[in-house]
């Protein structure tokens, strides 16, 4: 471990007496107390590259020739390794999953009166004028003052003007601009930096860029009981301690072509001001997106090899048994670059043993990798390091989390195992648990190629097309491998449909074809807008090409979904219910084994019950919905339609069907293995999350707002109450009442909301309204309680009728 907060002075004077190092001569600018560079290099360990690295005994030490001052460099940190305690918070927040990014920026390093200065170029890329007005670079420039983010004491001069600057001495601090514990805060977990436990692991120098590993510690607060309750498990330890990556990585002399994003297109983008002035006198919002750069080794060709292909090592740590699948996954994406007009143009590749290659490394940011992380974390993601001038992805990493494994066996178990007989015994076989891993190595490279979710495309195949056997061999599930539609659980035993797993599709084709076919007689990024204007607008006949992500329209497009498949929502449901209630029939047979503990049992059960909530959650986003349809002027018609009156009403009632309580879903033989008591809680919890999104505010001021722009079709909130009410306290229309728990759970749910909005001063319309509802449920409750079924009946009902009574009843104002 390094000594810390120890001037560079005294340790000079201690090597110069220890080691008889000499100083600089006076000829070095009156900088007598650096190093002798030749006697720096003599004693040092040496890694040449963009940026030499010395380590001089724990110290470590970065040249930077005088020809990289000035030019920009991209600055990437990321967590590469954290503790149990940590990899088990990150897992559970929803700020992050397993390990990833820390900060991001565009630097400079430029010369200082004490060394080196570390200055963020980032403003500059918000900020550009892509025309051709020099003058209106330099206002850019001019307007954008670049932050101070470090200052690197020098060490030494070399006799070609290099600097020599301590690196180390920073980057085992956590830096207020790439900052540990402010990424855990946000989670709310409090970490205290512990300088005297963190120092620098390793440096490592490569030919485009300098990449750090820096262990540091943290003291980690006890976790409040909210956090605790968050979380879902016990305070960890005191000590923490995570392995932070630094890449620094030196950025093309010659930036790639950039390509302006298109909302109709899924790119990850860039945005950025526009002050060029090409194509409006004001400022103009742009965003470019990003890209691997492949050009043509024949440009004259229609279909060629590109100069340099995209090429995804698989690491070394990857288990054997998965490699092919994972190879698959990654070559998936060849045709959909034969569109593009690239033969080849995506590889995968075994990483180079060590006795091939022993300085091979893959954190080296001049290889793509795909890497296997041994964490408990149910994710894989696809970073990627970009150049935020034009876009261009210099390398992505893939990552998988082992446990990965563990959902997708039981994705597949839940949504397919009705279809697929292999499936109905866990563990799976291998070659349904390869394929669905391909399926998820193809996505994720999907992003690291630049693509973003597109959560439009897993309702755009019919019911019908997800039952045929010849469609879905050749399609798969979505027309996007970029949704989330998962595997098929629309198709029923007997359709004779075989394929149910995700492909890469007509989309991604698409997708990529518009981002990287060249355009070669543009000669500007705004003179490639017409052509891929005309490319996008092919949306508007071929609906499978349409795009959407999860973003501010979310809540309100039920054609904007995660986790569901097909163009009608309640069809979809019903016949997936239909297949849960099949595999609750083999449940206990499937997930034990002779001698086995209950604890896969326990976990698959969960499964079922969120797959059948995040089913008929998507049923109820039909109420008050607006669907989205991505147009530019010209186009087409308007972007937003609203959802029919009557297949809003179709949606309560299918929802009302399935808040009875639902017998198949809490059977004994399950229940009496997992638990003494309270069985039948995670069921309730669900339906009552049902019950909140039926009466969730958003949706009631929704339907609200239809009245003024189409009185005549709008399903107005007294209606839409009113036949909710009606189904929720069917029972009251019975001869004889009896109501079961779970129906009593919501009932009391329902009312207690109603008070809420009745009594809340801000609800406007929905104020009267709710107070409207209950003054007709109360002699309904009241004329019930006389035909109870039971006694528990007859007190919940009077309990009921006197909660609403109080409420109702005129307040006598105080003396």
């Amino acid at each position: 471990m390094k000594p810390k907060m120890i001037h560079w002075a005294l340790i000079l004077s201690i090597l110069l007496l220890l080691l008889g190092a000499p100083g600089m001569s006076t000829a070095a600018q009156g900088q007598e107390d650096l190093l002798d560079y030749d006697w720096l290099v003599e004693n040092a360990i040496t890694q040449p590259g963009a940026l030499t690295i010395h380590q001089l005994d724990d110290h470590w030490l970065l040249e930077i020739p005088s020809e990289m001052l000035e030019r920009p460099f991209y600055w990437y940190s990321e967590l590469s390794r954290v503790s149990a305690d940590l990899s088990w918070v990150s897992a559970n927040s929803p700020y992050m999953v397993g390990l990833g990014m820390i900060g991001e920026k565009m630097i400079a390093f430029q010369p200082s009166a004490s060394g080196v200065r570390v200055v963020e170029l980032s403003s500059m890329t918000t900020k550009r004028n892509l025309g051709e007005e020099a003058s209106l670079d330099r206002a850019v420039a001019a307007s954008a003052l670049p932050a101070v983010l470090l200052d690197l004491p020098l060490v030494s001069i070399s006799p070609t003007d290099a600097l020599v600057v301590d690196l180390g001495e920073t980057l085992s601090a956590d830096l207020d601009d790439f900052s540990v514990s402010s990424l855990f805060q946000s989670m709310g977990v409090h970490l205290q930096f512990a300088p005297e436990r963190s120092y620098i692991q390793e440096m490592d120098a490569y030919p485009n860029n300098v990449g750090v590993n820096s262990l540091l510690t943290f003291a980690m607060t006890p976790l409040s009981p909210e956090a605790e309750y968050r979380f879902g498990a016990p305070n960890p330890s005191v000590t923490q301690s995570v392995l932070v990556r630094h890449n620094i990585v030196l950025l093309p002399e010659t930036p790639m072509t950039a390509r302006y994003a298109d909302p109709r297109v899924g790119y990850f983008g860039l945005a950025y001001e526009d002050y060029s002035g090409a194509q409006e006198p004001d400022v103009v919002e742009r965003e470019l997106i990003t890209r691997f750069r492949l050009e043509k080794q024949d440009p004259s060709q229609q279909l060629s090899e590109p100069v340099q292909p995209i090429v995804f090592y698989v690491s070394r740590e990857v288990p054997e048994r998965w490699r092919p699948y994972i190879k698959q996954g990654v070559e998936d994406w060849l045709p959909a670059f034969e569109a593009a007009g690239f033969a080849n143009a995506i590889v995968a590749r075994d990483a180079p043993s060590e006795e091939e290659d022993p300085t091979w490394d893959p954190a080296d940011v001049r290889h793509s990798v795909i890497r296997w992380v041994a964490q408990p974390v149910q994710n894989a993601m696809g970073p990627s390091t970009i150049d935020p001038r034009s876009g261009e992805i210099l390398s992505a990493h893939v990552q998988v989390f082992a446990d990965m494994l563990e959902t997708l066996e039981q994705w597949y178990f839940v949504q397919s195992s009705a279809v697929d007989e292999r499936a109905r015994t866990l563990p799976l076989p291998e070659e349904i648990l390869g394929a669905a891993l391909r399926y998820v190595v193809a996505h994720e490279v999907g992003h690291a190629l630049g693509l973003s979710h597109n959560h439009k495309a897993s309702q755009l195949f019919t019911i019908a097309q997800l039952r045929n056997p010849r469609f879905t061999s050749h399609y798969g599930t979505a027309p996007s491998i970029m949704s989330y539609g998962r595997f098929n659980y629309v198709a029923q035993p007997g359709d004779g449909v075989s394929n149910l797993i995700p492909k890469v599709g007509p989309y991604d084709s698409f997708a990529i074809q518009w981002g990287y076919t060249p355009i070669p007689d543009a000669e500007s990024p705004e003179a490639e807008r017409a052509t891929l204007d005309a490319w996008a607008a092919r949306q508007i006949t071929q609906p499978w090409l349409r795009y959407d992500n999860a973003d501010y329209y979310d809540d309100i497009d039920p054609t904007v979904l995660m986790e569901n498949l097909g163009d009608d929502r309640i069809a979809a449901t019903r016949l997936g219910i239909a297949n849960l209630e099949r595999v609750m029939g083999y449940l206990v047979d499937a997930s034990t084994s002779l001698g086995s503990d209950y604890r896969k049992l326990g976990r698959t059960y969960s499964t079922v019950l969120e797959h059948r909530y995040q089913w008929l959650s998507s049923v109820v986003k039909l109420i008050g919905g607006v669907e989205e349809t991505r147009t530019l002027a010209g186009r087409g018609a308007a972007q937003f339609q609203r959802v029919p009156k009557a297949q809003q009403q179709a949606a309560l009632q299918y929802v009302l069907q399935n808040l009875q309580t639902p017998t198949v879903f809490i059977p004994a033989d399950v229940l009496d293995r997992l638990t003494p008591a309270y069985g039948t809680g995670y069921l309730r919890f669900l339906q009552g999350l049902l019950l909140d999104d039926l009466l969730y505010l958003d949706r009631l001021e929704r339907l609200a707002e239809t009245e003024p722009l189409d009185s005549a079709s709008a399903y107005l909130p007294a209606e839409y109450l009113a036949e909710l009410q009606a189904g929720l306290f069917a029972e009251l229309q019975e001869d004889v009442v009896l109501i079961d728990p779970l129906r009593r759970d919501l009932q009391r749910s329902y009312v207690v909301t109603l008070q809420g909005y009745a009594a809340d001063d801000y609800a406007g319309d929905l104020r009267s309204v709710a107070r409207y509802a209950m003054q007709q449920l109360l002699p309904e409750l009241q004329a019930a309680e006389v035909k109870s079924g039971n006694v528990v009946t007859g007190a919940h009902l009077a309990d009921l009728s006197h909660q609403i009574e109080s409420f109702l009843k005129p307040q006598t104002p105080s003396p």
